[in-house]
């Protein structure tokens, strides 16, 4: 057996350190091809190695190359095999996404064929890192200027599959040292989201802008950007209407701790439920989300008119939420379905879960089994409002569960 084919062995299991051994002593086996035309990367790609996929590209991988027989490129594989890691890894190595196989076929179509919805999202809304770090440059006007820490997190929140402005708030006060708050200490305001909130507003202002030209022209990022901006606008409003000012000095009578959890009041504002049902609406979350489409700037948008339409004839207190008609709209994944098993659905608090490319299963209210959580911390941010309404909950779950054993008693009989 030649080198080569242990070579795409070796990438097609797997195997790093023999990959980095052989690649060692000859470079040109990178891009060299296997008998049926696919090369390394393709092969380690479809397999979903995610280290090794990271070293090939580091040493050369053409990410656009095409195997000879049907076209297919490694993002194509990466797609078909539903591997989030590797997708965006190749699309920020420049992979190609217009690229087509021999049917004629993106990569977004073939991920989307074979059900991987989420690839789909994550190419269709992929933006490359070079247009957010150049608001990092020295020639960048000072009302864009980002420090490159809350450059690289706005960037990874852009590219994100969550869309939820809790999991928003909740990433602004992570990312808060210590000392941010005290009174004099604003030497770290510039490398935080919060206290760098006014320039992120305006930086995701000028790139929902430039994604809506006659030139250029990408609805769901430009509506996922207008979203965003309302949400940084909204937390740092409340923050400074906290401490009394813009200069992080907290109010003598404020009953919260800027410092230990700045947005707290904010969640909580956002979750707090209201009837029937404790849904997250009322004068919170529903409310600024169906203000944050009122207000945005493109109202000629296709995309838009959907969402309105979407929107418009449900009360508030029911459901498909705002949330959720954003969320599957900016996806491309059509209208919400309200028989899905909420254990299948995202985070009820941030909106992580299986559906945002988090691999952890979302763990159901033990007592009502209606409402999930990605994590305690999640349960506890919730319980404030949702032990009012896990009776009401538990009432309907138990009345649905009843009235399916008595359907299937009934087809079984008949």
């Amino acid at each position: 057996m030649s080198n080569a084919e242990i070579f795409h062995e070796a990438a097609a299991a797997g195997e790093i350190e023999k990959v980095k051994a052989l690649l060692s002593m000859d470079k040109c086996l990178v891009n060299s091809l296997n008998k049926d035309g696919m090369s390394p990367l393709q092969q380690a790609c479809f397999r979903g190695h995610v280290n090794t996929v990271e070293y090939l590209l580091e040493n050369g991988a053409d990410v656009n190359s095409k195997d000879p027989k049907q076209g297919y490129t490694s993002l194509m594989f990466a797609g078909l095999a539903g591997n989030l890691d590797i997708v965006e890894m190749l699309l920020q190595h420049g992979a190609r996404t217009n690229y087509t196989n021999s049917v004629g076929r993106t990569a977004a179509q073939m991920a989307a064929f074979v059900g991987n919805h989420r690839v789909v999202t994550l190419i269709n809304n992929f933006v490359e890192k070079e247009e957010v770090d150049r608001y990092t440059m020295s020639t960048t006007p000072s009302d864009l200027k980002l420090h490159p820490k809350v450059a690289y997190l706005l960037y990874r929140l852009i590219i994100g599959l969550n869309i939820s402005p809790i999991k928003v708030f909740l990433m602004m006060e992570s990312n808060l040292p210590t000392s941010f708050g005290s009174r004099g200490d604003s030497s770290d305001a510039s490398s935080t989201l919060l206290g760098s909130y006014r320039s992120i507003v305006h930086v995701l202002e000028d790139l929902g802008s430039r994604y809506f030209t006659p030139h250029q022209t990408h609805e769901a990022l430009a509506l996922k950007f207008h979203l965003f901006a309302c949400c940084f606008r909204r937390a740092g409003e409340f923050y400074e209407s906290l401490t009394g000012n813009a200069t992080n000095e907290p109010k003598e009578n404020s009953k919260e701790n800027p410092a230990r959890s700045p947005l707290r009041g904010l969640i909580r504002e956002f979750l707090r439920g209201t009837d029937p049902h404790g849904l997250p609406l009322a004068l919170g979350q529903e409310k600024f989300l169906r203000q944050v489409i009122a207000s945005f700037g493109h109202q000629e948008s296709t995309l838009w008119r959907y969402v309105v339409n979407q929107i418009g004839p449900v009360k508030l207190g029911y459901s498909p939420t705002a949330l959720s008609i954003l969320r599957n709209a900016i996806s491309g994944q059509g209208p919400v379905l309200l028989d899905s098993d909420a254990s299948s659905e995202p985070c009820t608090i941030c909106g992580d879960g299986p559906e945002c490319g988090k691999e952890f299963s979302i763990k159901l209210c033990h007592n009502c089994k209606e409402v999930g959580y990605c994590s305690v911390k999640c349960q506890r941010l919730h319980w404030f409002t949702h032990k009012q309404y896990c009776p009401i909950l538990k009432k309907n779950h138990d009345a649905m569960e009843r009235s399916q054993k008595k359907l299937v008693q009934t087809k079984s009989a008949s």
